[in-house]
Parts: structure tokens; sequence; C-alpha cells
């Protein structure tokens, strides 16, 4: 989580919005593509912990998302808001933050793997998305793992979430 948390800080902090023209677009889009797929990855592995491996991912992830930890979770980690939709049926949305929120995420991580990318809109909703899962991860795990208070701090303090980065570098307090 700290090596995720260090990249995204950084890029955060270098990266401006992608302007209209896309210039420099890959170069940037990219690294945040692959940042966010080991994310999931972080996601996948602890669903597979709690719920067992043998549990297929979506179901896995469907427990999650209705666990009262998980809620409280996305509850602190106050992340930016995010609309996304199914790439095989642009009719179905999910958005996070709220009770769809780990479903919201996950559709972006699979909507990464399918043609047709909205670029401009993409590159904004991979950020958002890296924000949101990566501070309610860090809620989460230290609500679950046997830390003690200084250790949840060190973990899960506010100098470890993306959330006030983000905000500050795109020009907002917080929408």
């Amino acid at each position: 989580m700290d090596g995720i948390f260090g990249i995204a800080k950084r890029h955060l902090e270098t990266v401006r919005p992608m302007p209209a023209d896309m210039k420099g677009f890959w170069d940037a889009f990219l690294p945040i593509q692959g940042l966010y797929l080991t994310l999931c990855t972080v996601l996948e592995r602890y669903t597979a912990l709690v719920f067992g491996p043998k549990l297929e991912p979506g179901k896995r992830l469907s427990r999650l998302q209705g666990d009262s930890a998980t809620t409280a979770a996305v509850a602190r980690a106050d992340p930016p808001p995010i609309e996304v939709r199914d790439s095989r049926d642009p009719r179905k949305r999910a958005r996070a933050p709220g009770q769809s929120s780990i479903g919201a995420w996950y559709q972006v991580r699979s909507n990464l793997s399918h043609r047709g990318k909205a670029a401009f809109t993409d590159f904004e909703l991979v950020e958002r998305s890296i924000v949101g899962l990566h501070d309610t991860l860090r809620h989460l795990l230290a609500s679950q793992l046997p830390l003690t208070d200084t250790g949840q701090r060190s973990f899960a303090g506010e100098d470890r979430m993306l959330r006030a980065t983000y905000w500050q570098s795109r020009g907002a307090e917080r929408v």
C-alpha cells in the first residue's frame, strides 16, 4: 500500500488533468492504469483471504460490498465521486461513494481491459478511483488488522490518504 501511495501521490502532484488536445495522454494514462490494476489486485487478494479463494471473485466482491466494515471504510475515506458504466451494457452504471462503491471501482478495473476508452473522461475516472479505492482499503485494512492505535494511525492516518492531495492538486477543497 505504501508503494501505491507514493506513486499515486507523485502522479497527483505532478500530472495536471489532461487538456482537451490530449498531448501526452498515453504517457500519463498508462502508468495510472497499471497502478490501478495493482490496487485492484490488493482488493482481490483481500477478498480471497476474507472469504476464501474458492469463491469466485464477483461473489467475494459482492459480499465485501455488503459488509458493515466496508461501508464504514468508504464513509471514512470520503472518496471523490464517480459514475461508471458497464462497457458491455452502457445502461448499467454504478456510483461511488455509496453502497455500490466496491462494485463501481471494480467496474472501472473491468472497463480498462475493454476497447472504446473515453480517454479524457477515463483519465479522471481512474484518478478518482485510485484515490477512493486506496483510501477505503487503508481504512478497511486498519479496522480489520490487529494493529495498535499507533499502528492504525501509521497505516491509515490522514498523512497516508490520497484524498487531500487529489483535491489540492485539482484546485478544489472538495466537491
